[in-house]
């Protein structure tokens, strides 16, 4: 996750999480010291090349380039409605209930789930 400075747009940094456990193996602890003193993953810088990922821009780019035509549409549609609610921070959709947040460095924040069987 890259830590950036929002006022010069600097990246300061990039934090790496712990990964998932190999089968068998119990979960690392999740303190700040436990996180410390574990082995770190090594950072990798970011691509130093640019790369376009709009299919306009790759057609500028490389000539050759061929969207692929072999794809079907995809059409949502729900004649009945969406089947989820908001009320203020709390989206509900089946048995779940979902508080959602937000916060200025990391976007989107699920802050919160309950599960209510019936």
């Amino acid at each position: 996750m890259p830590v950036i400075d929002s006022h010069t747009g600097e990246v300061l940094a990039v934090d790496y999480p712990p990964t998932n456990p190999a089968p068998g193996e119990p979960f690392p602890p999740s303190s700040a010291e436990a996180y410390e003193a574990s082995e770190k993953r090594k950072p990798f810088g970011p691509p130093m090349a640019p790369h376009n990922y709009l299919p306009e821009q790759i057609m500028i780019d490389e000539p050759d380039f061929k969207l692929r035509d072999t794809l079907k549409p995809l059409h949502v549609i729900q004649p009945e409605g969406v089947s989820y609610a908001m009320e203020g921070r709390v989206l509900k959709w089946q048995n779940w209930n979902i508080h959602v947040g937000f916060s200025y460095r990391l976007v989107h924040v699920p802050l919160r789930y309950r599960v209510q069987l019936y």
